[in-house]
């Protein structure tokens, strides 16, 4: 009996977005940890704003260095309609009504979930 070879095809990489309005603290601090902690080889994940600031802020990037992660090369993006609609899961960082949802998808596939953590 022949053996046969067997082609694996890599799975495409899922895309999470961890989203705020400035993309300047806490969505780059979720991004950057999840990525540290997450399979590269499955799911990644990257961060952006609805109105990105010119940096991230100071305080995050010390906060991330007292527990020896560098997250100084970072930088805020703007959120783009075809960045949402590429990613796997939108997840919003608590910005109230003005947080960002994701675009191109109807009303019924829509879906918002905020907790508050008080």
């Amino acid at each position: 009996m022949e053996e046969i070879e067997t082609l694996e095809y890599p799975r495409p990489l899922k895309t999470v977005i961890f989203a705020c309005i400035h993309n300047a603290g806490r969505s780059q601090m979720a991004a950057y940890w999840f990525n540290h902690l997450a399979d590269p080889d499955k799911v990644r994940a990257v961060s952006a704003g609805t109105d990105p600031a010119a940096h991230v802020h100071p305080v995050v990037l010390e906060a991330m260095k007292e527990r020896g992660l560098d997250l100084s090369g970072a930088q805020p993006e703007r959120l783009t309609p075809e960045m949402a609609k590429g990613a796997a899961y939108l997840i919003t960082m608590g910005c109230g009504e003005r947080c960002p949802s994701r675009t191109g998808r109807s009303p019924t596939q829509r879906a918002r979930t905020s907790r508050r953590f008080d």
